[in-house]
């Protein structure tokens, strides 16, 4: 890395440098006002290695002795995770009770899916849940994530983190960029700019891949900010918030390490919301992987600390469709030495064997620890209880032939695995997650309907440090804490016929005792080797500093401004910097702290914030300067988001009506949009953002990339409120006015603005596509339907729920998507079929007409991807 500039920062007696630099060799990660790290033809410090795709990444040159760690890469087809979504997501567009009134919907451009917390503390006032899940610290006891109605409410918070819910599905090849560790037995590629994630796996003897490694990058809306893409090994650190952290699909820092086993990787990060750190250190030895979290708390309060790692892996099932098994393959088996299983519910059942689970016959028993078992999907939290050494092993003939299969062991609290079942919806859902059409992309309509046809299928073996992901740990001020992974191929097992035969039997016990014995063999990880790796871990990797000529990759600017807000580094083991890319996301904030406020420079470049603060430290800075230099329309604004996520709308109106009304923003407008609750004031300020977004006012010189992601976000907001809140008067729940005219009036100006007609139909924005296609079903007619059922054929409007985006609240208001077993013909799809087939006859179908027109249409394979 070349820190070519460094930011003075004089904060009282503390003289603090900011560095801001410049990652060497190419990291191909678009910009966006989140974060991007930009490419560069310096030469790299670590050796380069290429890979092929990521079903076959072999052939690296195979080192004498100690591990490598090189720059490597895969090819595939990719989509990029998007800009972040400039305007600011509150909890009240979330889950607080005004969101009810408002018709508020969560928005985004493939936004389908929020991330809700429930309350785990009132499932463990029943007595029949087991103390060991119910005994550590639930996710509701975090300060900072609190809801400030002062109800002791679990709030999903975003703030100050800005969504990453506006990627499209471009799939474009490329050669992504990877970290690679390897012994010359086992290859791990590492992508620092997708949150530091393991990408994929390989056992080099037999070229094998040995995790969930897509062909296709597709982000799906799933993680804590929305994009995510799942497979490969996954780091969540996310204290006191349930899901995949935030940093999925975003740079994290990372850093070669020079250690007595030769040379290891760190990817480190800083916790925005609770002012925390982590750090994961990797390498590998003897064909194991080994890989070392560590969590901190620097601070004077406690925290309660969550942390998953999510290996995504592949599966088979003999009656499945793209994840079929081969003849007399009994496909993909999960093993783990659970004494019991808890599901979302905390309540106790025995493991493997489950009567009524899964999809299952309620009086029918199967063997769980198949996923051929699970017809439908379910969380599954497997309780090791101690002295049992825990361990989550996955077995398969299809899949890791001669390896046989992967092994993880560790010695936390928490086992898990997730699976979406069999179902043919699921099936659906699995190609969506890998491969999504692009109808208005460079590739145009897909021609297999959908998905990537052969993408087959995954889930989700887990492990935490709490004992469900309702539960976390406590991580008192001032301390940290570390553990061990290690992952291995099960490849020595290749040869005994009588092992594999015991890996598959039907006598649970006997598999068990298999990888129990393998495990505490020289082929696989006694504990005398993972007690050693742990101490090395902890005594030596974990300790090393890291410098300037260390750092592989430049994660997000913020851990380098909180440095530089508190005047000092908080651990050496970490070393914080501001890339070129992302300086202009973050330069108000250190103009405020050299400055002690907004400069006019400032005050012009950055009337479209890009990037907020939430915190008290912040909150107290910009109150000083106010007091200090006066109230700018940016103090304004800032001091009005912190008080919207302190619940206190009236402040937040009040100091977001002052600033509009010394300086008019878009930003600040739509706030207002957001805050008030009359759906025609409502209007009227999405309106006037509308317009200081398409046409700056007088002294706007903020960037022009700025404003173009700005222009189809905003745009996805208004169309998607002007839906709501129409649907919500159609329902006669509210007694506002509708606003189908005005908003079919904003569809069709969206053609004329340039950034939309670049960009294509519907803006390629799926809020706009949602609004065009439920605007045209609820006109009733055959024209309306026309257009709705022309955006169901021509665009990928999934949910999980077969639901959309808009109505959370039950009983829905929109009805689903595509037709159900048993709906009534009451879906979009049915009802707009029947309307069009009717209007070409003049008449009313008879009932056997209306099924025969029903099954000559089907909707697309892909339409309403619910899990089954």
């Amino acid at each position: 890395t070349s820190c070519h500039q460094r930011l003075p920062m004089k904060l009282g007696r503390w003289v603090l440098e900011i560095a801001v630099c410049a990652t060497l060799g190419s990291t191909a990660v678009p910009a966006s006002p989140e974060h991007s790290t930009p490419s560069s033809d310096a030469p790299s410090k670590v050796s380069e290695v290429s890979g092929t795709t990521a079903a076959a990444r072999g052939q690296l040159p195979r080192p004498v002795g100690e591990s490598v760690v090189q720059r490597g890469s895969i090819q595939l087809r990719g989509t990029s995770p998007g800009p972040a979504n400039l305007l600011p997501t509150f909890q009240i567009m979330a889950d607080y009770p005004q969101a009810e009134t408002m018709g508020f919907p969560h928005f985004g451009n493939r936004a389908t899916n929020v991330v809700r917390d429930y309350n785990a503390s009132a499932l463990c006032d029943d007595t029949k849940r087991p103390r060991d899940v119910c005994s550590p610290p639930p996710l509701d006891t975090n300060p900072s994530t609190l809801s400030a109605a002062g109800n002791g409410a679990h709030v999903t918070r975003y703030l100050p983190h800005l969504m990453r819910n506006q990627y499209r599905s471009e799939r474009v090849a490329e050669s992504m960029p990877t970290l690679v560790l390897s012994d010359g037995t086992l290859r791990v590629d590492v992508v620092p700019q997708y949150g530091g994630k393991v990408y994929a796996m390989t056992h080099l003897p037999t070229n094998t891949s040995l995790l969930h490694s897509p062909v296709t990058r597709q982000p799906i809306q799933s993680a804590r900010l929305g994009a995510q893409v799942d497979g490969g090994i996954e780091w969540n650190w996310s204290p006191g918030m349930l899901g995949h952290w935030v940093g999925t699909q975003r740079d994290v820092f990372a850093a070669t390490l020079q250690t007595s086993r030769g040379p290891a990787l760190r990817i480190y990060d800083y916790d925005r919301w609770n002012d925390t750190f982590f750090q994961v250190d990797m390498i590998v030895s003897n064909g194991t992987f080994f890989a070392h979290p560590k969590v901190w708390n620097p601070n004077s309060k406690n925290v309660t600390g969550y942390w998953w790692t999510c290996t995504g892996t592949p599966f088979t099932t003999p009656d499945g469709n793209n994840c079929k098994s081969s003849p007399g393959n009994p496909g993909t088996r999960v093993l783990n030495p659970a004494a019991y299983v808890v599901d979302d519910t905390l309540e106790a059942k025995s493991w493997p064997h489950l009567a009524g689970q899964g999809g299952n016959p309620p009086n029918e028993t199967n063997d769980m620890s198949f996923l051929s078992s699970w017809i439908t999907g379910n969380d599954n939290f497997l309780r090791v209880l101690r002295p049992t050494k825990p361990h989550i092993t996955v077995v398969d003939r299809d899949l890791y032939g001669a390896a046989v299969g992967l092994y993880h062991g560790h010695r936390l609290n928490g086992s898990k695995f997730w699976t979406g079942g069999r179902g043919g919806n699921s099936q659906r859902w699995y190609d969506w997650k890998d491969a999504p059409p692009s109808p208005t992309g460079p590739d145009g309509p897909p021609s297999n309907g959908g998905g990537c046809g052969d993408c087959g299928c995954f889930f989700e073996p887990q492990v935490g440090v709490g004992p469900t992901q309702a539960r976390g740990f406590p991580l008192p001020a001032s301390t940290t804490r570390e553990w061990t992974h290690a992952w291995r191929p099960l490849a020595s097992l290749h040869e005994s016929p009588e092992s594999l035969a015991d890996l598959y039997s039907s006598n649970h016990t006997a598999a068990l005792r298999r990888i129990e014995a393998w495990s505490e063999s020289s082929d696989g990880v006694p504990d005398v080797l993972f007690n050693s790796m742990e101490t090395f871990f902890t005594e030596e990797v974990s300790r090393i500093a890291v410098s300037e000529a260390d750092v592989l990759h430049v994660g997000t600017p913020y851990g380098a401004l909180h440095e530089g807000m508190i005047g000092e580094r908080m651990t050496p083991t970490m070393l914080f910097s501001v890339a070129p890319m992302a300086a202009p996301e973050v330069a108000p904030w250190l103009d405020l702290l050299v400055n002690g406020t907004f400069s006019s420079a400032t005050l012009a470049e950055h009337r479209i914030p890009q990037s907020y603060v939430t915190t008290a430290q912040w909150e107290a800075r910009l109150e000083h300067s106010v007091k200090a230099h006066g109230a700018t329309f940016l103090h304004l604004l800032h001091l009005g988001v912190i008080a919207a996520e302190r619940l206190d709308i009236p402040r937040a109106i009040t100091l977001t009506e002052q600033s509009v009304a010394d300086t008019p923003t878009a930003v600040g407008h739509r706030n207002l949009a957001v805050f008030y609750k009359d759906p025609a004031v409502q209007w009227r300020h999405f309106q006037k953002a509308w317009t200081l977004a398409l046409a700056p006012a007088p002294g706007d010189h903020s960037d022009p990339a700025v404003r173009r992601t700005l222009i189809p976000q905003l745009a996805g907001e208004i169309a998607l409120f002007g839906t709501t809140v129409s649907a919500l008067v159609d329902a006669r729940l509210t007694n506002a006015t509708s606003l189908w005219r005005e908003l079919g009036t904003f569809l069709a100006d969206l053609h004329h603005t340039s950034v939309c007609s670049a960009r294509g139909l519907h803006c390629d924005h799926d809020m706009v596509a949602f609004a065009a296609m439920f605007m045209g079903y609820s006109q009733g007619d055959a024209d309306g339907c026309r257009t709705a059922l022309d955006v169901l054929r021509h665009w990928v409007l999934g949910t999980d729920a077969g639901n959309s985006y808009v109505f959370s609240r039950s009983p829905y208001l929109q009805p689903r998507f595509n037709p159900l077993p048993n709906d009534g013909g009451r879906s979009v799809w049915a009802v707009c079929i029947v309307v069009e087939a009717e209007a070409k006859l003049g008449r009313k179908l008879t009932p056997a007409e209306r099924n025969a027109t029903l099954a000559a249409n089907p909707p697309p394979y892909w339409l309403g991807f619910a899990l089954s």
